[in-house]
């Protein structure tokens, strides 16, 4: 693509980034038999490590409990994730991936890294994830003006 309309073609640039991201993920969820947004939560269960509660997965997900709860029973049943007891809280229980949640996300990094190396320079990758981080910023920005009523 030859960028005739910085601003403009950063946009288009940006939806097709999304599109594409989007097929990986029903692409991954199709391979391993979930869902798009379950792809999401194992996601997420990743990159905290593999280990969350579920009123902070649910929180950053932004999913009310029942939803969660779901999706979460969906995991379990693929053998994704377990529910363990928390030791500090006999009421709550932690979200756990197991190891064949975290083979599936870890090739699914695996491909990913090596999909980014083949496009973007590795002297370029530090100022292109902070680039993309300064628009991640800029997008949740914009969602909590919605959110709150501004434009």
């Amino acid at each position: 693509m030859t960028l005739q309309r910085p601003v403009e073609d950063v946009t288009v640039a940006l939806r097709h980034l999304d599109l594409a991201i989007e097929r990986w993920r029903a692409a991954f969820g199709q391979r391993h038999s979930v869902t798009v947004n379950d792809s999401l939560i194992l996601s997420n269960l990743f990159m905290a490590g593999g280990r969350m509660l579920p009123r902070d997965l649910a929180q950053k997900m932004l999913l009310g409990t029942g939803s969660l709860t779901a999706m979460l029973d969906r995991l379990q049943r693929a053998g994704f994730i377990e529910r363990v007891p928390n030791p500090d809280d006999r009421r709550s229980t932690f979200i756990e991936m197991t190891a064949s949640g975290e083979q599936a996300m870890s090739e699914a990094r695996i491909r990913l890294r090596s999909a980014i190396d083949t496009v973007v320079p590795t002297d370029l990758q530090p100022a292109f994830a902070n680039s993309l981080v300064e628009i991640s910023e800029v997008f949740n920005s914009l969602t909590r003006g919605l959110r709150n009523g501004r434009d």
